[in-house]
């Protein structure tokens, strides 16, 4: 049997919470009424209140973690292109490759641009920047493509994007 955790790190959490928050708006972008940033707080805070056993770190508090997520869906508000239909939010794929049990996962965003060039994101938050080929050898996003794939797209013409939204005091996109 498992013995369950005794806690749940607040870092775990928090970017649990962000990832919800941030789908959430792209949900109901697909859905044609986006919501606000303090919209996207809420579901934040509905996230985190809904974790068990939250243990915190490192000076870190609820409420001061709430500031950082509201300072951070704020940037990524700011950042999101209006021009971009959100056409896949959470999208579920599976897929086989041989000798190995089924690959299963969901893709966090897939958009089309008014050219219509079709991206696959996978949303990060992180302490800091992500070196800028760190696309090109992410495994994650390597799945996406693949499962992306696996439920209608060519994955030979699809572009590939890492959404890093940063932990730090002037958080950036």
């Amino acid at each position: 049997d498992l013995i369950p955790p005794a806690f749940t790190s607040a870092a775990l959490t928090f970017g649990s919470s962000i990832h919800e928050a941030v789908a959430a708006y792209y949900q109901s972008r697909l859905e044609g009424d986006p919501i606000r940033p303090d919209q996207m707080l809420d579901v934040y805070r509905d996230t985190w209140r809904g974790a068990e056993k939250v243990k915190c770190f490192n000076g870190d508090n609820e409420d001061s973690l709430l500031h950082k997520a509201s300072a951070m869906l704020d940037v990524f508000h700011a950042r999101v292109d209006p021009g971009v239909q959100v056409v896949g939010v959470e999208e579920f794929f599976e897929f086989q490759i041989e000798g190995v049990p089924p690959f299963h996962g969901y893709i966090d965003l897939i958009e089309e641009s008014p050219d219509h060039r079709v991206t696959v994101a996978d949303l990060k938050t992180a302490a800091k920047k992500m070196a800028d080929n760190s696309v090109h050898t992410n495994l994650q996003l390597t799945a996406y493509a693949i499962g992306a794939g696996a439920i209608g797209f060519d994955p030979d013409q699809l572009t590939l994007r890492l959404d890093v939204l940063t932990k730090t005091k002037n958080p950036e996109l």
